[in-house]
Order: C-alpha cells, then structure tokens, then sequence
C-alpha cells in the first residue's frame, strides 16, 4: 500500500510529465515537493525523500511539522516538540490565533525571512550527517525559499 507522503510525490510526478513535459524543455524547470513528516513512519518519509530525489526533484521537508520553518521566523528551536505544540506556540509569537493554511503567513512573516533562513541552516548543520527520518527538528524549507527568492528579487 502506497503511503499518502509517497503518493504525494507521486502525483506530484504525474502531474509534471502531464502538464510540462511536452512544452518545456527539463532544464526549464524545476520540480519542488514540499511536505512534513507529521504522523508518518520514518521509513515513509523517507522513502518520499528518496522517490522525489531520484527523479531528480528538490525536496523541502520538515521533520517533525511545517510549523517548524514558521517558529524559526521568531527563535531557534533545536529541540523537538510534539505537532500539536507548534499552534500553542505560534499563537502568542503571531499575536493572533495561529491557523493552517493561511494565505497571509508569507506576508506576515516576511520581515523575519533572514533570522528564519538562518536558523533553518543552523539547525541542519548540527546533523552530520544529515538523516531526514531521525533529523527532529529539522526542515529544509529555507532551500526552497532562496530558491524563490531569486526569481522574486530579480530587477
């Protein structure tokens, strides 16, 4: 049975070679699956990692919840916390009522982007070497971010 991280990935494969594959060139693009590790089995995780990167993907992860990439916008974290810590502790960093999926993170975090790149690059530093599935807290978000960042701050 395929695991919904791995399934994930999957579709994420699918829908690349059915939307990009004909028109663009592959060194045109290129492909980011983002997600966490939450309640998955390490091995699950891990195996998601190892799917995407085989085909040659980027990977932004994060090990224990996405969250993690949000606290690390305020503070540097290197223990880890249960998942249903990160909203109890959003929640007063934010000054209001943490919620998933809030359109507005990006902008309301915005100004705190560098301590959070930082912190993100230290946190993983402390691993070697680096192992996903054990790596809690870990997250590899910030790659994707200055991946974002060049296209966003080009003049």
């Amino acid at each position: 049975m395929i695991r919904e991280t791995e399934e994930e990935v999957r579709k994420a494969i699918d829908e690349y070679k059915q939307e990009y594959i004909e028109k663009l060139k592959p060194k045109d693009i290129e492909v980011w699956c983002v997600f966490d590790k939450d309640s998955f089995t390490a091995s699950d995780f891990g195996n998601a990692i190892i799917s995407a990167r085989a085909k040659g993907y980027k990977v932004a992860y994060s090990n224990e919840a996405f969250e993690l990439w949000y606290l690390l916008h305020f503070n540097y974290y290197d223990s880890a916390f249960l998942r249903d810590r990160y909203k109890a502790m959003l929640t007063p960093l934010l000054k209001f009522t943490y919620e998933k999926r809030n359109p507005r993170m990006y902008e309301i975090l915005l100004d705190k982007q560098a301590d959070a790149i930082r912190n993100a690059r230290r946190l993983l530093d402390q691993y070697n070497p680096i192992n996903p599935n054990n790596d809690n807290p870990s997250t590899t978000v910030f790659e994707l971010v200055e991946y974002l960042n060049q296209f966003l701050h080009k003049n």
